[in-house]
């Protein structure tokens, strides 16, 4: 339970009236500057955890608190740490990768608090549950950015085992005048009192409509959201901060150039042509640095299994083959085509093409266009993965993949439209396809980059042996892998072909009686 009281109270103050109240052991939290870290979509703060930095003899040391604040790791490092793969192997990078996963840790704020720790005790004189009483200000990680007085924040946490006291405190606190129950950490009132905006998730695709919203309005609404995702993430893309700005752009835009080709008939067929042919040609701009991401990140996330000097090789000429492929594509995103491409896009969905004959769909209910589209998608889907065995080439896996994809876009652009009931089971049912075929994909993707890179390595007379033989190995294992995952492919197709997704499917997008579309 976490509670804030107005700045002008002091730690000191909120301490001895407390203690007046209850049994405890008062230690001084001293005065001291830190700096909070998080993700650029804010993932610590949103699993209430708290991750800070401070200045140490040669280094920086690390404390992270998770969510229930039992535990309270800390860590010496002596290089900077962005990313989990930089934390040594033990219970504090254990506790926090599952949290960032493969983001970058950036700084969010820099506070100097100061306060006091109460152990609250029962009547052996143990401890029950603490208290944590601090005080200070913030301000932005520059240096030359002015300090901000915070609220004093009151946070209280149980101890395992102890309910019933921690309960009777909860009871004490919230009698006190001045307490507001806050769920906002110390990062996000911190980032208050400075004027910073907090950390968000620029990606997140939900566009709201109604059942009668007319086809091209509601194409243009969905189109619109996908657009303003790809804009937020290019900063951090062009920056190259994380793997995950790239990411999330290439999925808007395989959104935006798959529902051009699946919501048909809504806007005039020479803009679409124009658009898809130009949204090809970003997208084929983006998959050299993509591929490469994803191999680099993977074979992070294995580096304790091979020989450090060995993978160290293998990562910096990968690392800088990445970074040419990201140049290249720093030169795509500053050129006149693709500034013409991104206005000329933004001006088509907010206005109408002048003299242009409407389509022939475009007045329609969107849910008509989008169900029949599904209707047809899902059977295709179904009768090509029926024909999925052990022996079906990977081209045809990989089509089934791609055709996936369509439906589980067009769903997903289009759900506020349809009954949840249904359509969870569904989504989930097509996210299950979409991940195994993925990792069939990519396993496959991966092993013909590793055989590139030991050639090119090779060639150049810059492979000492131990690093080609960890290729080989690397190599070895994705091929392996990729025939292990044919089983679980058959498995999870031969799964969605089942009654009750079909009945689901039938159900979700019957064919529907036209209603009333909006002007």
């Amino acid at each position: 339970a976490q509670y804030t009281i107005d700045e002008a109270a002091q730690p000191e103050a909120i301490a001895h009236s407390l203690q007046a109240l209850v049994a405890a052991r008062a230690r001084p939290i001293v005065r001291h500057r830190l700096v909070l870290l998080d993700t650029f979509n804010g993932r610590i703060a949103a699993a209430g955890g708290r991750l800070t930095v401070r200045a140490g003899d040669g280094g920086a040391r690390l404390e992270w608190q998770p969510r229930d604040r039992q535990v309270r790791l800390e860590l010496s490092v002596n290089i900077p740490v962005g990313f989990a793969w930089d934390l040594p192997c033990g219970p504090f990078r254990d506790s926090l990768q599952p949290i960032i996963d493969v983001r970058r840790l950036l700084p969010q704020v820099e506070v100097e608090i100061h306060g006091r720790m109460l152990d609250v005790l029962d009547d052996d004189r143990k401890t029950v549950a603490r208290i944590r009483i601090e005080g200070g200000r913030a301000r932005t990680p520059r240096r030359s950015s002015p300090w901000y007085g915070i609220p004093t924040l009151v946070t209280l946490t149980a101890l395992r085992g102890y309910d019933a006291a921690y309960e009777r405190l909860l009871r004490i606190i919230e009698s006190r005048p001045g307490l507001e129950r806050s769920l906002a950490g110390l990062q996000m009132i911190a980032l208050q009192a400075a004027g910073a905006t907090p950390p968000r998730d620029v990606s997140r695709f939900d566009v709201s409509l109604v059942p009668s919203v007319r086809a091209d309005v509601g194409a243009s609404r969905i189109h619109q959201a996908l657009l303003d995702i790809m804009v937020a993430n290019e900063p951090g893309l062009r920056a190259d901060l994380d793997t995950e700005f790239l990411h999330d752009y290439r999925v808007a835009l395989r959104r935006t150039r798959s529902l051009l080709g699946q919501i048909k008939n809504v806007f005039p067929a020479d803009a679409v042509t124009h658009f898809r042919n130009e949204f090809r040609w970003l997208a084929q701009a983006t998959n050299p640095t993509r591929d490469l991401d994803v191999l680099l990140v993977s074979l992070r996330r294995m580096s304790e299994r091979f020989p450090p000097d060995d993978l160290a090789a293998l990562l910096a000429f990968l690392s800088r083959k990445q970074r040419h492929e990201h140049r290249l594509l720093e030169r795509v995103l500053e050129s006149d085509r693709y500034r013409a491409l991104v206005t000329g896009w933004r001006n088509f969905l907010q206005q109408a093409t002048p003299g242009v004959p409407e389509p022939v769909d475009a007045a329609r209910p969107l849910v008509e266009v989008t169900s029949s589209r599904a209707r047809r998608l899902h059977r295709r889907l179904v009768d090509q993965a029926r024909a999925i065995d052990d022996n079906t080439p990977a081209d045809e896996i990989h089509q089934v993949r791609i055709d996936a994809k369509k439906l589980r876009y067009l769903i997903d652009a289009t759900r506020s439209l349809y009954d949840r009931r249904h359509l969870d089971r569904i989504m989930e049912s097509l996210k299950r396809v979409q991940s195994v075929l993925g990792n069939f994909n990519d396993a496959q993707v991966q092993e013909r980059h590793l055989i590139d890179a030991g050639r090119a390595l090779a060639q150049s007379g810059a492979g000492e042996s131990g690093t080609l033989l960890t290729i080989g190995r690397l190599a070895e294992s994705a091929r392996h892998r990729a025939a292990s995952l044919r089983a679980e492919v058959c498995s999870e197709l031969s799964r969605f072909c089942k009654d009750d997704i079909r009945a689901d499917f039938g159900r979700l997008f019957k064919r529907t009686s036209s209603v009333e579309a909006w002007p």
